[in-house]
């Protein structure tokens, strides 16, 4: 069920070969400014400070000064055992319409254990996106127009169970295509068994109120 906040995401990993091969995360424990020992810091970075934490069992953005902000985290206790991967994760809340700049949140694939480089699926207010991180570097792969709200099962998908190409993306709302299908033509997003990680992210937009007018930071959906 969606819960209340700025969107939650259900953190459930299933490998499509193996129902055994599962990692899940439903954030239900006590309230904290971190997402929780299971989780490291992959990198961060711009203004104001802030990061993901858990409220009434939510994986929330807690603001903290202004600006855009980013921070991206790997789940560390384990990490799946092949290259086909199924996500799911569900919002807690609409993803925020801001101006001048959108707050996102981000679903972290194939996360390495030793460098910076992942895959993420950014969720927008209107968009999404595939990305590829390489030692700290963004590629956009693709993006769609996405009307994604609070309840909203979403559903990524790296090659299915016996694809020889490992590159094929699907992302699904609620069983149905957004991105049917994408391959990755420079495979950026690595495979093999040091990138089979995963983790979650979020990014802030600068935001100034009418009153009062103090500066703060528009905060990303939040996961459950």
């Amino acid at each position: 069920d969606a819960k209340t906040s700025i969107s939650v995401l259900e953190a459930e990993v299933r490998l499509l070969k193996s129902e055994g091969n599962t990692l899940r995360d439903d954030f239900e424990r006590p309230n904290a400014s971190t997402p929780g020992a299971d989780y490291a810091d992959l990198h961060a970075g711009g203004g104001g400070a802030g990061g993901l934490g858990v409220l009434n069992g939510v994986l929330i953005w807690l603001p903290s000064g202004s600006g855009n902000r980013w921070r991206m985290y790997r789940y560390t206790p384990a990490q799946i055992t092949t290259d086909s991967f199924e996500m799911n994760f569900v919002l807690a809340s609409d993803p925020p319409s801001t101006f001048p700049d959108d707050a996102f949140g981000y679903a972290l694939f194939r996360c390495s254990d030793s460098e910076t480089s992942y895959g993420r699926l950014r969720i927008g207010r209107t968009s999404i996106a595939l990305q590829a991180v390489v030692t700290s570097t963004v590629y956009t792969l693709t993006s769609e127009s996405a009307d994604l709200r609070a309840g909203d099962t979403v559903t990524i998908i790296g090659a299915k169970t016996g694809e020889t190409d490992l590159h094929p993306y699907r992302v699904l709302r609620k069983g149905q295509p957004i991105i049917d299908e994408f391959t990755d033509p420079d495979t950026r997003v690595k495979t093999g068994s040091g990138f089979r990680g995963m983790g979650a992210g979020g990014e802030t937009s600068f935001r100034l109120p009418i009153f009062p007018p103090i500066p703060t930071q528009w905060v990303p959906a939040s996961f459950a």
